[in-house]
Order: C-alpha cells, then sequence, then structure tokens
C-alpha cells in the first residue's frame, strides 16, 4: 500500500514539473514573439520617410522592409530617397534578418544611374558602411540574392 501511494506521489510530481516546464518554455517563447513585435512596430514609428510626397526629402532616413522575397530588384521608391546638401560623411547601418540573407544595396545619386556605393553583406546581423557623398539626391535600392525570405531595416545618417 505505502509503495503504491509512493507511486502515485512520484507520478504526480513528475505531472507537475513537466507542465511547469513546458508552460515556461511558452513563456520564453511568447516573451521573444513579443518583444520582436516591439521591435518591428519601433521600425514602423520610426520610419518617417515611408507615405511622404515625392517632394519632401530628408537627410537622415530609416525604413524595413518585411519578407523580401529573392531575386527581386526594390529601387527608386520615395521612402527610400534622401538628400545631401553639402559634401560630407554618411553611415549606413543595416539590420537584416532571415534564414540565410544575402542582399545587395546600391546607393544611386539622382537619375543618372551613378553608383557611389555598394554594399553585399551576407549573413544575419548588423553591418555598418561609411561613404563621402557629394551633394544631390540619393536612392538607397536592394535586392535579395536569397531563395528565402528576408527582412532588413536601413538607417542612414550624416555627419
Amino acid at each position: 500500500m505505502i509503495k503504491k501511494v509512493m507511486t502515485l506521489g512520484v507520478v504526480l510530481s513528475v505531472f507537475t514539473f513537466s507542465s511547469q516546464a513546458v508552460f515556461a518554455s511558452e513563456i520564453v517563447q511568447n516573451q521573444k514573439f513579443e518583444q520582436r513585435s516591439n521591435q518591428m512596430q519601433e521600425y514602423r514609428e520610426l520610419n518617417k520617410n515611408k507615405g511622404k510626397a515625392a517632394s519632401e526629402l530628408y537627410n537622415n532616413i530609416y525604413f524595413y522592409y518585411d519578407n523580401l522575397p529573392g531575386n527581386v530588384w526594390i529601387y527608386s521608391q520615395d521612402y527610400t530617397r534622401f538628400k545631401v546638401d553639402y559634401p560630407r560623411p554618411v553611415e549606413f547601418k543595416i539590420d537584416q534578418y532571415g534564414s540565410s540573407p544575402n542582399m545587395e544595396y546600391h546607393v544611386i545619386r539622382g537619375t543618372s544611374g551613378m553608383y557611389p556605393v555598394i554594399f553585399e553583406p551576407k549573413g544575419t546581423g548588423r553591418f555598418v558602411s561609411n561613404a563621402w557623398l557629394e551633394p544631390g539626391e540619393y536612392y538607397f535600392n536592394f535586392k535579395s540574392n536569397s531563395s528565402d525570405l528576408t527582412s532588413f531595416s536601413v538607417e542612414v545618417t550624416q555627419y
């Protein structure tokens, strides 16, 4: 009898412990999902250029793109335009995510088709590059060379 009670107690404690472990695992997953959702909401709030009139250009821009399919160029979009008022250094910060990101980024000056800056970062994470740009209007064009979907954000800051 005592053996059966002990066995029952052990079985109940195993079920209680395993259900708590599963519950704790779900909490961690929910926190990660919530954290990623908050990051994406911040990206959306910081995206100042998207939806602005073509005549409104900024010196510093920030934009993001979710789930860019492979082998698709996105170019000359209003939300990727920025202006440089005088010769100055410009910093480009790119955060890219996906299972195997392989992106191309081209900074084009006006409608001349001139490529003063080209980036081709591979992998997940933050990539920072600096360039000296002459006065003018620029577009930030991009393409995914990956077969998987890629999400990324771009911040252009002038100093």
